[in-house]
C-alpha cells in the first residue's frame, strides 16, 4: 500500500537525495512538490541547486528565474542567484538582481559590496573602484571591501596602492589572512624584500602552494637558487598532487643551474604513479621543448595500455607525431579527439592541418571552433586566427587584407623623449635578469626573461616607462580601423584596457625570438632599451639581424610565407601589433638586445 507524504517529508528527503549526490531520486521528489505547491518559490529553489550541482547551467538559470518571479521580494533567492551569475563571469545580469535587492533594502551592505565587486567586472570598473574606495572608507572594519578592493588595483598594476590598503586592514585586523597574502604577493611584484611578509602569510596559511612558489621565485631573484629549488622539492613532498608545481621546478632548475636533471622530479612521480596521465602528458610537453619530440614519444609510450584511453595522452602523441611528420599516424589519433571541447586539441589539430597544407580545412573548421567562444573573451581566437591567417594568405583568400592587412594594425612610435633616462632603465632591468638559462615555454632563444610581472615594479624608471606606454596604447587603439564585431581585434570593446602580461627580454650573441604568437592578449608589442652595434648599423639594413618580423609563421610549419612586414629596432621605439599575428626576431653579432614587451586586453577586468 503507498502511504502519501506530506510536503514537509518530500522536501526533507529531496534534500537529502542532493546531499549524498543523489540527483535523479531528488529530482523525483521535487517534480512532486511542484505539483503539490506550484507557487512555492522555494522548491523551484532546491530544483536550481540540484540542476546547478549536476552542471546544468541553463535548467538551474531557469528554476531560479522561476524561484524570483513566484516570490519576486525574497532576496535571498535574488541574493544566491547573483552571486552565481557572478562566477559564471554574467556580471551585468548579476547587477540588475543586486539592483533589486538594494531597492528593496537600500541599506542591505553585502548587495552594495557584491554588486560593486561585479561591477568592476564590466566596463564601469572604474567608478566600480571609487565606490569601493568610499565604502572602505565608511565600513573601516568591514575588511572583505578592503581586501577585494586591494586585489583590483593589483591587477591594475596600482601596486602601490594596494601594498598601502593591505596594511591598513593589518593594522587593524593583525590575523587578516587574506590581507598578509595579498601584502606579500604586491610586495614581490613591486620589486620590495618580500621573503618576510611571504613567509608570514605562509605561517597563516601554510598550504597554500601560491605562496610557496612565490616564495621559491624571490628566493631565486634575491640570488639563492638553491634555495628557491629547495623550497619547491619541500612543497612537492607535501602535495604530491600539485600538478603545476612540477612544471615550475622543473622550469626554475633549467632556468638556474642548465638543462642537465631538469626533470627529475617528474620521472620519480610518474615512478610510482605511471598512470598519473595528467602529469605525463605534462612532462612530455615540457620534454618536446627541450629534448624533442621523439623524446616526448618515449614518455607518452611508458604510460601503459589505459594510457592510450586518455584524451590528453592521445593528443601529446597526435602532436609529437604530426611535429615528427609522421602525419597519417597523427591523423589517426586526432580523429578520435573532440577539437571542438577544448582550445588545445583545436590548436593542435588546426596546426596539423597547416603542417599538411589543408588550408581549406583550416578555414571551415576554425570557424566552426571561433563559434564556441563568439565574444572572444576567452583564449580560443588566440589560437585559431593565427591559422586562418596562414590559409589565407596561401589561398590567395581576399579576406586576409580584412584579417591583418590594414596598415593601422602595425604601429610604432618614438618615446625616447619621454624615457631620458633610458639607461637607467636597462640598468633597472638588467638587474631583474637573474636567470642563466631561457624559459622552457617561451619563444626565447638564446637569452633569458623576468619572471615577475614587469610592470608591477615599483621602480621609478619602469613607472615612467608603464605611464608613457599607456599613452602609446590609447593612441594605438584611436587610430584602428572601424568596429567589427566579427574581427578578433576590432571586434574587442574600446573604451578600456588593461595590461594583461608584461616582462623583460635580454638576447646575447645568436639569440632571437622562435617565430610564435599570444594567446592572452589583444595587442602585442616591443619596446626597445639597449641594441648591439651589429642591428644599429648600416649592414643590418641587408641582413636584417636583431629585426622584428610580423606575420612570419614558425618555421616548422613549412608554410614558404614571408614577413609582411620586417622592423628595424631603435632605442626607445615601440612597436604595436595585434596578439593573434605571427611575429619573431633574426640572430644577430654581438652585443645585447634588452627589450620589455606587453599584452593588452581590451575591456577585460
Amino acid at each position: 500500500m503507498t502511504v502519501n507524504q506530506s510536503p514537509q517529508e518530500l522536501a526533507a528527503r529531496a534534500q537529502r537525495a542532493m546531499q549524498e549526490g543523489r540527483y535523479d531520486d531528488a529530482h523525483a521528489d521535487l517534480a512532486k512538490l511542484r505539483i503539490l505547491a506550484p507557487q512555492d518559490g522555494t522548491i523551484r529553489l532546491m530544483t536550481a541547486y540540484a540542476h546547478r550541482a549536476q552542471g546544468q547551467i541553463d535548467k538551474a538559470k531557469e528554476n531560479f528565474e522561476a524561484a524570483i518571479r513566484l516570490q519576486p521580494r525574497e532576496i535571498s533567492f535574488r541574493g544566491v542567484y547573483a552571486d552565481w551569475l557572478s562566477t559564471l563571469g554574467e556580471h551585468e545580469k548579476a547587477i540588475v538582481h543586486f539592483d533589486a535587492i538594494l531597492a528593496e533594502q537600500p541599506d542591505h551592505l553585502n548587495a552594495k559590496i557584491d554588486r560593486l565587486l561585479s561591477l568592476a567586472r564590466t566596463p564601469g570598473r572604474p567608478a566600480a573602484l571609487q565606490e569601493l574606495a568610499l565604502l572602505a572608507d565608511a565600513h573601516p572594519h568591514e575588511f572583505r571591501i578592503a581586501n577585494n578592493l586591494a586585489l583590483f588595483l593589483r591587477e591594475d598594476d596600482r601596486i602601490s596602492e594596494a601594498v598601502e590598503l593591505s596594511k591598513r586592514v593589518l593594522s587593524r585586523d593583525p590575523v587578516n589572512r587574506r590581507a598578509k597574502h595579498i601584502l606579500a604577493r604586491s610586495m614581490y611584484e613591486s620589486g620590495n624584500p618580500s621573503s618576510k611578509p611571504l613567509e608570514i602569510a605562509l605561517a597563516a596559511d601554510p598550504d597554500n602552494l601560491e605562496l610557496k612558489a612565490t616564495l621559491a621565485q624571490a628566493a631565486v631573484e634575491d640570488g639563492r637558487s638553491e634555495d628557491g629549488i629547495a623550497i619547491l622539492e619541500d612543497a612537492l613532498d607535501k602535495a604530491p598532487d600539485w600538478l603545476e608545481g612540477y612544471g615550475i621546478l622543473a622550469d626554475m632548475k633549467r632556468q638556474t643551474t642548465g638543462a642537465k636533471g631538469f626533470a627529475t622530479r617528474y620521472e620519480t612521480a610518474l615512478s610510482q604513479r605511471p598512470d598519473w596521465h595528467a602529469l605525463r602528458s605534462a612532462y612530455a610537453a615540457l620534454a618536446s621543448r627541450v629534448e624533442g619530440h621523439e623524446r616526448a614519444l618515449e614518455i607518452l609510450g611508458q604510460g601503459g595500455e589505459d594510457a592510450d584511453q586518455d584524451s590528453f595522452i592521445q593528443l601529446a602523441k597526435a602532436n609529437s607525431l604530426s611535429e615528427l611528420k609522421r602525419f597519417d599516424e597523427a591523423e589517426a589519433l586526432f580523429a578520435k579527439l573532440d577539437f571542438e571541447s577544448s582550445p588545445e586539441f583545436a590548436k593542435a589539430y588546426l596546426r596539423f592541418l597547416t603542417r599538411t597544407q589543408r588550408f581549406d580545412e583550416v578555414i571551415r573548421i576554425g570557424n566552426g571552433i571561433l563559434a564556441l567562444d563568439p565574444a572572444g573573451e576567452g583564449t580560443i581566437n588566440g589560437d585559431v586566427w593565427p591559422y586562418i591567417a596562414i590559409a589565407m594568405r596561401k589561398l590567395d583568400d581576399p579576406r586576409w587584407a580584412w584579417l591583418e592587412g590594414d596598415r593601422r594594425f602595425i604601429q610604432t612610435h618614438d618615446i625616447s623623449s619621454e624615457m631620458p633616462d633610458i639607461e637607467e632603465l636597462a640598468d633597472t632591468l638588467r638587474k631583474l635578469h637573474v636567470f642563466r638559462e631561457q624559459p622552457i615555454a617561451q619563444s626565447v632563444r638564446g637569452g633569458t626573461q623576468t619572471g615577475n610581472i614587469l610592470f608591477r615594479n615599483a621602480s621609478a624608471p619602469i613607472q615612467t616607462l608603464v605611464n608613457a606606454l599607456r599613452n602609446c596604447v590609447r593612441e594605438y587603439i584611436d587610430q584602428l580601423p572601424e568596429p567589427d564585431p566579427n574581427h578578433p581585434l576590432l571586434g574587442r570593446p574600446r573604451e578600456n584596457f588593461r595590461f594583461s602580461g608584461s616582462w623583460s627580454i635580454r638576447l646575447t650573441e645568436g639569440g632571437f625570438h622562435a617565430n610564435h604568437i599570444h594567446t592572452h592578449g589583444d595587442i602585442s608589442s616591443a619596446f626597445y632599451v639597449a641594441l648591439p652595434q651589429s642591428v644599429q648599423s648600416n649592414v643590418a639594413d641587408v641582413d636584417q639581424s636583431g629585426w622584428l618580423m610580423l606575420g612570419e609563421p614558425a618555421s616548422e610549419l613549412e608554410t614558404g610565407l614571408e614577413p609582411i612586414r620586417a622592423i628595424r629596432p631603435e632605442v626607445g621605439r615601440l612597436v604595436l601589433f595585434p596578439s593573434t599575428m605571427w611575429h619573431g626576431t633574426r640572430p644577430f653579432e654581438g652585443g645585447e638586445r634588452l627589450t620589455c614587451a606587453f599584452d593588452v586586453r581590451m575591456n577585460s577586468f
